[in-house]
């Protein structure tokens, strides 16, 4: 939510600024103008998409396997076992967009390493955090 407020304010800033410029009312700038505000609204959709995806919607944990379930529904399996780690890379406190503490946590299995920010306690360490 935070990333489509501050681009939309820049948007309207940088869009008031090129029509408060001189020859800001010509044609040639508001065509300008439409493209710049089309290259946002992609930025936007891409920026909103790269981010909801790599969030996990839920954590299954079985005695064989954890699997991180993606916001579309993507599946993640890590395979329990000597080669997979779990380690809880940063906390960051409750606040204005979080009610309790959140952890990012990097889960590596052999060449595969991903970091998720995940409720405290979701995904348990296998190794000390890193702070």
């Amino acid at each position: 939510m935070i990333y489509v407020v501050v681009l939309a304010v820049l948007y309207l800033g940088l869009a008031l600024l090129a029509r408060e410029a001189p020859g800001g009312a010509s044609g040639g700038a508001s065509s300008d103008l439409t493209v710049f505000g089309e290259v946002a609204f992609v930025v936007a959709i891409v920026g909103a998409v790269l981010t909801l995806g790599s969030a996990p919607s839920a954590v299954e944990v079985g005695p064989g396997a954890t699997v991180v379930i993606g916001a579309f529904g993507n599946r993640r399996r890590y395979e329990a076992g000597p080669h997979l780690s779990v380690r809880v890379v940063r906390r960051l406190p409750a606040g204005f967009l979080a009610e309790g503490v959140v952890e990012s946590v990097e889960v590596a299995d052999g060449a595969r390493r991903r970091t998720y920010l995940v409720d405290e306690g979701l995904l348990r360490p296998t190794a000390p955090p890193a702070d």
